[in-house]
């Protein structure tokens, strides 16, 4: 049983790109990062750790979890393509006007000048370049720099993002577009060197995403396989190699070739994807275990942490965490966590949707939730599609990872990705907004006639042109 609700599990998301995404597909739609991360928790994980699951949660429990999988894939699926989708994704605003290239140039720019200044200051306070680098990453002291430095550091990628955009989308800055595709491979190897996982995964979708996703383009077969491959291969390098690069050297005896097998082994080693325990799967496979026989379910009053979160401790100094309260309970029952967070809450790895939907409400929470977050994603899409070519293809970079984060921890949105990425992404296409007038070839630049969204999306836009015009 346990091998056929695996090969369920992983036939959900071929049966989705077989079946379901046709001739629409993207590789920048975020739906395309949800089914890697379901994948990793749904079945590498379980299969990981399979003797230790039964051993820790009981056969029931393992079979029941995969189970409730196999449910959010199916229903992620229905959601994707059901009519609500449409309505939703044309409701949110659309910040009108063609894309004004030259201001998108000077923002890119700004942007790259002040995350310049901001590492030059870091550098220089740790006693300049030579001292800077003859320390590996996990020997820095960062608590000796301002905070708000440290802040505007990651204005230097954001800016070459904007560049990158924006100079292949348009296609009329040839140097410039050279001098930031050296820059951005440059902060690629830095990222590199600095054992930065989150860095070269950025890196590798500002590259591809800005090279390929002009004109809603597709990379090639190989050139995906390529790229994937290279980045599974640096982010394993900089998981076992952290702490060795330093003085401007890779500080060990292996070769290329022992470092790439030693890489691509990290992603075998329980110790490099989270203890068995605090695996992902494993968090689901406690909560279908405890709720609700030990721990009630929370019919979704977690989700005030969505409003308490933002209110400053200043003026609310008892303020309450009721997410962070709802699986501290988890954790104290189960034992799956042993770090304590600053607001006194045992606090673990991601949930994953499935864990977070059931604890909610059971298989009826699996079932809305996974709905719910088809129809979210594909809303997210059709609302990119909406914009002119650069804004959209900055939008459909940016948002690239709300898949991923949709299975990872769903709902979180407005703590993870709005005050990291999307509040500075929609601001830079706020600023760069030119003529205020909307037309069919701006709302509609991005879906290809062949799409069987079209003749919808063109009847819904008619109100939005009378209105604009």
């Amino acid at each position: 049983m346990f091998t056929l609700l695996i090969v369920a599990v992983a036939a959900v998301p071929v049966l989705f790109y077989v079946y379901w995404a046709g001739k629409d597909w993207w590789f920048l739609d975020p739906i395309n990062t949800f089914w890697p991360a379901y994948l990793l928790f749904g079945v590498f994980q379980p299969l990981a750790f399979h003797s230790g699951w039964i051993e820790l949660y009981g056969e029931e429990t393992v079979l029941k979890t995969l189970a409730m999988f196999a449910v959010a894939g199916l229903s992620v699926c229905a959601g994707y393509r059901i009519d609500a989708r449409r309505s939703l994704g044309l409701r949110i605003p659309v910040l009108r006007g063609e894309d004004a290239v030259g201001r998108l140039i000077v923002l890119g720019l700004l942007l790259v000048v002040f995350g310049t200044m901001a590492y030059g200051y870091v550098i220089g306070t740790m006693g300049g370049v030579e001292s800077f680098l003859s320390k590996s990453r996990t020997n820095v002291d960062y608590n000796q720099i301002s905070i708000s430095f440290l802040s505007l550091l990651p204005m230097l990628p954001v800016g070459l993002f904007i560049l990158m955009g924006t100079c292949y989308a348009v296609r009329s800055y040839g140097l410039l577009r050279h001098i930031a595709l050296a820059l951005t491979i440059l902060w690629g190897v830095w990222c590199v060197y600095s054992g930065t996982r989150a860095g070269i995964i950025s890196t590798a979708v500002i590259l591809v995403g800005t090279i390929w996703g002009r004109g809603r383009r597709n990379p090639g077969l190989w050139t995906s396989v390529l790229a994937l491959s290279i980045v599974l291969v640096l982010v394993g390098f900089a998981t076992s190699y952290r702490g060795v690069l330093y003085g401007g050297q890779f500080n060990s005896e292996d070769s290329l070739t022992e470092a790439i097998d030693r890489s691509l082994a990290s992603y075998a080693e329980p110790g490099k994807i989270g203890t068995q325990k605090g695996a992902e799967f494993s968090i689901a496979q406690a909560v279908v275990l405890n709720v609700p026989e030990t721990v009630p379910y929370d019919y979704g009053r977690m989700l005030l942490e969505l409003i308490t979160r933002p209110i400053p401790r200043s003026v609310w100094p008892e303020k309450q965490y009721p997410e962070g309260q709802a699986w501290d309970h988890i954790h104290r029952v189960a034992g799956t966590a042993g770090w304590v967070n600053n607001a006194g809450y045992l606090s673990g790895p991601a949930p994953s949707l499935v864990g977070k939907y059931y604890y909610m409400g059971g298989i009826l929470g699996v079932i809305l939730g996974g709905l719910w977050t088809g129809i979210y994603l594909n809303a997210i899409r059709t609302y990119i599609g909406l914009y002119p070519p650069i804004a959209q293809l900055l939008l459909a970079v940016g948002c690239a990872e709300l898949g991923f984060n949709e299975m990872n921890n769903p709902l979180i949105l407005e703590y993870s990705w709005l005050p990291t990425v999307g509040y500075g992404l929609m601001l830079v296409i706020l600023l760069s907004r030119g003529r205020r007038r909307a037309n069919k070839r701006t709302l509609v630049a991005g879906l290809p006639r062949r799409s069987r969204d079209y003749p919808q999306l063109r009847a819904a836009e008619r109100p939005l042109l009378r209105a604009a015009e």
